[in-house]
């Protein structure tokens, strides 16, 4: 049984570490992007009832994020919810007043049948939407290197799509994996029957192992910091919320709504967490953001008008991002002071296991913390 570290958060702020709270002066409260010229306009044309969210007060403290990737990149892999993962943290930190350095988003085609069906009309469709990009960040703390966050787009279980991702990471920087477990249901009749499901899911986590430990050996004795993201939940009419290819949710409809699903529906029905997580525990090294829980409560958070997969900019990936520094918070001892000195600069520490083989028991907690150590 996974249980949570209940000494890893402290204070007021159940998602903030308690030596990282104490610098107040240095504390911002989540704020609305829709300005963000980094998020696309489909994603932020709908509002999100902070209200009543039960994952925590959405402290970002954009400082404290720049010093812990300070020379560093950090890409996120994985498919459209990744992506709006890196959206997410690019719009925390230009919320911040953070300056772009430089911005190169590779924004698709205005004739591509994607961007159309994104919801576009009445925006720039030119500057629609994005899938693929990188922007360096200017660190505030001048004698600090700048940070550069990059988004590579896959939604296939592909070596060769992982291996050209990975090309310009080095072994310095930081990796987020989003799970592409939603697609494991929208690849075809097949893939919705429980065997295949299963089988798709061990195989997306030896597939991406594989590749990584390809790309960075073990044997060099040095690999990027790596974090697995959990697939994050659907609410549509499905059971356990599944999209089952009915009908193309990229198309806007303003009579389709999301539904709400009971929680031992969702649990029975999220099949692929709890495989990748063994695996993952068994080979160690791998840090594992846990979001599906906190994402499997709150239908009200996605785009809506048929979407039911995507989540509204500003929302509940904000979290995921405060998720994500926590972590880095507690992983890195200091950071490198320049780029040119970046092969002298203090390495992450040895990688730990967040999560144990065996049952996983999701409760509400999973919300409120990345850390799931072994029992």
């Amino acid at each position: 049984m996974l249980t949570l570290a209940n000494n890893s958060f402290h204070g007021d702020c159940p998602d903030v570490p308690e030596r990282v709270q104490h610098r107040s002066s240095l504390m911002i409260q989540h704020q609305p992007h829709h300005t963000c010229p980094y998020a696309r306009p489909w994603e932020t044309t709908c509002q999100w009832n902070h209200e009543h969210a039960t994952v925590g007060c959405h402290r970002f403290d954009a400082k404290v994020f720049l010093r812990q990737l300070a020379g560093r990149k950090l890409l996120f892999v994985g498919d459209s919810i990744q992506v709006q993962f890196a959206v997410a943290v690019m719009c925390q930190l230009h919320a911040s007043g953070v300056a772009a350095a430089r911005v190169r988003l590779n924004y698709l085609h205005t004739a591509s049948t994607k961007v159309l069906h994104k919801r576009c009309a009445g925006s720039n469709l030119a500057k629609c939407h994005w899938e693929t990009g990188c922007i360096t960040f200017t660190n505030p703390v001048r004698e600090l290197a700048n940070v550069t966050i990059c988004s590579c787009f896959t939604r296939t279980i592909s070596g060769r799509l992982y291996r050209n991702c990975l090309r310009p990471v080095g072994v310095h920087d930081v990796v987020v994996y989003g799970s592409i477990g939603v697609h494991h249901r929208e690849l075809g009749a097949n893939n919705q029957e429980f065997n295949t499901s299963v089988a798709a899911a061990k195989e997306e986590v030896h597939q991406w192992l594989r590749t990584f430990d390809s790309v960075f050996p073990l044997r060099h004795g040095k690999q990027p910091l790596l974090f697995w993201r959990e697939v994050s939940a659907q609410h549509f009419s499905s059971l356990g919320g599944h999209y089952t290819g009915a009908f193309n949710y990229n198309e806007r409809n303003s009579t389709r709504t999301c539904s709400d699903h009971t929680p031992g529906e969702m649990a029975n029905e999220q099949r692929w967490n709890p495989v990748a997580a063994r695996i993952l525990a068994a080979r160690g090294g791998v840090h594992v953001l846990r979001v599906w829980q906190s994402s499997s409560e709150r239908a009200d958070a996605h785009v809506g008008f048929g979407d039911c997969t995507h989540f509204c900019q500003p929302g509940l990936i904000d979290h995921w991002v405060v998720m994500l520094s926590n972590t880095l918070a507690s992983l890195f001892a200091a950071p490198p002071a320049r780029a040119e000195n970046l092969a002298l600069a203090i390495l992450a520490p040895a990688l730990v296991d967040n999560v144990s083989a065996g049952p996983i028991h999701f409760t509400r907690a999973d919300a409120h913390s990345p850390f799931f150590p072994a029992t």
